[in-house]
């Protein structure tokens, strides 16, 4: 289980897809890189899943923002594909 930034819980037992993500390099991300990473769930709308990201460097400053939307996938969408052979005819 997952919590949005609310502190609900969501279920996410079947996984999730990525719609779409957007990442801004607001500054240029040394190598090696040392810092921290953040990430968050911004809202969830049924099965939408809002979620922000950060990266900032040892000294707090934020080198890049990304933000995505996630779809909760349910049971049908991973249900096994039909395995049988089909008879000869």
């Amino acid at each position: 289980d997952q919590h949005d930034s609310a502190g609900n819980r969501i279920r996410v037992d079947n996984g999730m897809v990525g719609v779409n993500y957007a990442v801004n390099f607001v500054r240029p991300v040394p190598l090696p890189f040392e810092g921290t990473v953040e990430a968050w769930i911004d809202r969830v709308e049924e099965r939408k899943v809002t979620v922000g990201a950060r990266l900032a460097a040892a000294d707090g400053t934020v080198l890049v923002e990304a933000d995505g939307l996630f779809v909760v996938i349910t049971a049908p969408w991973i249900s096994p594909r039909d395995t049988q052979t089909p008879a000869a005819g």
